[in-house]
């Protein structure tokens, strides 16, 4: 937006400068000769010197402003969808790392997943994410004869350019499989360490249209698959999308996304697949996320416990 707004302005001025007052009827022979009378060091007019410099300064920012546009515009979404050379920033990793205190031996534990941006604010990014990705059901059953004591918990989601950020407070859904993540947003950039996709609800969509899964399959980080929509489904009063494209552990919690002549749409958030099966996937449809009720923890050991005490708890 910004080389685009470079560019319009820096035509306006240079337009201005070489039209000149009304009555300049050959622009371009007044310019030329007092450019030339320039290089031969003979007397020219301030107004025409000015002229000059207007039009020399409107050209170097148009190419400026096109440079700049050229260098955003492939990697920003638009209203019109992701860019393929987008992909790469539409999902993160989200990591887990919790302790729970045992007589003999401490338990700990370790979560991998997959995330992506959902909503930005002045001060916070807001976070997709599997609500199993954050390991609430391991932490619920470490202790099968008491409450679990947990030390520590923490969660780190780390940006496609090597930024990583802890969650500062996180919340889960009652019914679906969805989280929330809450990260601090002064200390990453939009366009260079994310996106925000642009959504598609699942009413706009069909079957056999192509997608492609973005996230962090077993930790490989920024992987893309590609595949197709098999079906609209509704598991356990959840709808999902059926679809073909490869995904493994760790990509649970990223953005699934249809491919409209190459442009991309969030379309649903990758859950889970059916084991010993040929590419049986399934992604929560983008539509459930209007439709869930969130409840927000702070991102600590109490607010672990109390989440998994919430959702597994009698």
């Amino acid at each position: 937006m910004l080389g685009t707004a470079l560019v319009i302005a820096s035509l306006v001025v240079f337009s201005v400068c070489y039209f000149g007052p009304p009555g300049s009827r050959r622009p371009h022979e007044e310019l030329l000769a007092a450019l030339y009378d320039l290089l031969e060091k003979k007397p020219v007019p301030a107004s025409m010197k000015l002229r000059l410099a207007g039009c020399g300064i409107g050209l170097l920012g148009a190419m400026s402003g096109m440079v700049l546009w050229g260098s955003t515009s492939e990697a920003l979404p638009s209203s019109s969808g992701l860019t393929k050379s987008a992909l790469p920033l539409v999902a993160q990793t989200v990591r887990g790392y919790w302790e729970e205190k045992d007589v003999i031996q401490n338990d700990i534990g370790r979560s991998l997943g997959s995330t992506f941006v959902w909503k930005t604010t002045r001060r916070k990014l807001i976070l997709v994410t599997n609500r199993h990705c954050l390991a609430l059901g391991s932490i619920y059953s470490s202790d099968p004869f008491d409450l679990p004591e947990l030390i520590r918990y923490e969660l780190v989601v780390r940006f496609p350019s090597g930024k990583q950020l802890p969650v500062e407070r996180f919340a889960i859904a009652k019914r679906q499989d969805l989280a929330l993540l809450e990260v601090n947003y002064q200390e990453v950039q939009k366009g260079t360490d994310f996106v925000v996709p642009p959504r598609l609800s699942t009413s706009e969509l069909k079957v056999s249209e192509p997608v492609v899964a973005v996230g962090s399959p077993r930790g490989f980080e920024q992987t893309v698959t590609h595949g197709h929509i098999s079906a609209f489904r509704e598991v356990y009063e959840v709808l999902h999308i059926q679809h073909d494209a490869p995904v493994n552990p760790g990509n649970s919690g990223g953005p699934l996304l249809v491919n409209r002549e190459e442009r991309f749409f969030l379309i649903g958030i990758n859950t889970w697949g059916v084991g010993n099966s040929e590419q049986l996937n399934f992604a929560i449809s983008v539509d459930e996320l209007d439709r869930a009720e969130f409840v927000w923890f702070p991102a600590n050991a109490q607010g672990a416990l109390n989440a998994a005490m919430m959702l597994y708890g009698h």
